[in-house]
């Protein structure tokens, strides 16, 4: 085809092609189709952020107390449900045949989630050893709050039923001045009485245990912290 001016002939590049027109329904369709696809992505990662953040998993938990030292048995143990430890390592409750037999590391409270920093696998106390509990006044106590695993030193105070005299003529009483001291590791701390008196428990060689017993009874037993910790 040409087309012709003032007499010249023109020819054309070629057909002209009729412009790409989208029907109007065509694109509501593809809109709508795009937007339901959205709104499932979104209400696919909301449910699973729900789930991952109150999923309610068993973990076991102490039902009754277990002094420490005490083996394990299943009626001490019960499940609980939670959606996350708190930044805790509680034991999972289907470990629960594992945990029975191990013997209490501290006194267990009910009510609390069981760690396996709580338990532990060896006879305790230690053969050579003997546990002892001694109820102490706050003043008998160092500011420092004692840890299971400290090293102290028990220091036998003077029998308040004689006489102690101190005076610049014969000097400070012997008991006063080397007063008896023993060796022990504290295992446990028992939570403050409303006058801040606590009871701690320690191992102590057993040659010496019922000494430190009866002085406990006594009340003539205080702590001091060794150094290192």
């Amino acid at each position: 085809m040409t087309v012709t001016s003032s007499g010249t002939a023109t020819p054309l590049a070629g057909p002209i092609a009729p412009p790409n027109l989208v029907s109007p329904r065509r694109r509501s369709r593809a809109r709508i189709a795009a937007s339901i696809a959205i709104v499932v992505v979104f209400a696919l990662a909301g449910w699973w952020f729900y789930r991952t953040q109150t999923a309610q998993l068993p973990y076991l938990a102490v039902s009754r107390q277990v002094p420490i030292g005490t083996p394990l048995t299943k009626a001490d143990l019960t499940i609980a449900y939670l959606n996350g430890s708190g930044g805790l390592s509680p034991i999972p409750a289907d470990q629960a045949n594992r945990v029975v037999g191990k013997q209490a590391a501290v006194t267990l409270v009910p009510g609390t989630l069981l760690t396996n920093a709580q338990l532990a696998d060896k006879v305790f106390p230690a053969p050579g050893q003997q546990l002892v509990g001694i109820s102490l006044k706050a003043t008998a106590l160092p500011a420092k709050a004692l840890r299971p695993g400290d090293s102290v030193q028990l220091v036998q105070t003077p029998d308040p039923r004689g006489a102690v005299s101190v005076t610049g003529q014969s000097g400070a009483d012997p008991a006063l001045l080397n007063p008896p001291t023993t060796p022990a590791t504290v295992v446990d701390v028992g939570s403050p009485t409303p006058a801040g008196d606590r009871v701690v428990d320690v191992t102590v060689a057993a040659t010496v245990g019922p000494h430190i017993a009866a002085l406990v009874a006594a009340g003539r037993i205080a702590i001091v912290v060794t150094a290192g910790n």
